[in-house]
């Protein structure tokens, strides 16, 4: 039996995080790909990690949240990761593994650090400024998307190489 009839009722999940909202650390998608892998594996669904990046990917946009598009890369693969999405309306996000070396591991142990501002930072507001300017061509936005995919496109070689932390 599968689906909704293999579970004899109704299905219950209360999900949460105790990262600050608008922390920016993608929590939203995480959650949602979290809760909707329950969901998948209750209903004796098969389903790939790309296909979940992909549906989590559906809901934060039916959600309006303006997140999701790339957010839950991380939280579903694990491990490090360069996720990017050729310009084609056809949205597809295609996630590279950058293997780490034990030492790449432990430098990056001693060098990373993560702090809080208690700044809220909604990706809804944030996006919606981005895309207005982009869809202006403003050329300072449409340099830096520029620079942000050549910047992920050499943190990735580095890290290829094993001299990501130099």
């Amino acid at each position: 039996m599968r689906g909704w009839q293999s579970l004899g009722g109704g299905l219950e999940l209360h999900g949460w995080s105790s990262l600050p909202q608008g922390s920016g650390l993608g929590t939203s998608s995480i959650l949602a790909a979290a809760l909707l892998a329950v969901i998948y594996t209750a209903m004796g669904v098969t389903f790939t990690r790309s296909q979940l990046i992909h549906a989590v990917l559906y809901i934060e946009q039916l959600l309006t949240t303006g997140g999701g598009w790339q957010d839950q890369v991380g939280g579903v693969m694990g491990g490090c990761n360069r996720g990017h999405s050729p310009a084609d309306p056809d949205v597809r996000v295609y996630v590279d593994p950058l293997p780490l070396s034990d030492q790449m591991v432990r430098d990056l142990d001693h060098h990373l650090l993560l702090m809080h501002t208690g700044k809220v930072r909604l990706a809804r507001n944030l996006l919606q400024n981005v895309i207005r300017q982009w869809y202006a061509r403003q050329e300072s936005i449409v340099r830096c998307f520029q620079q942000l995919v050549v910047n992920a496109q050499q943190c990735a070689a580095s890290i290829a190489q094993g001299s990501g932390t130099k």
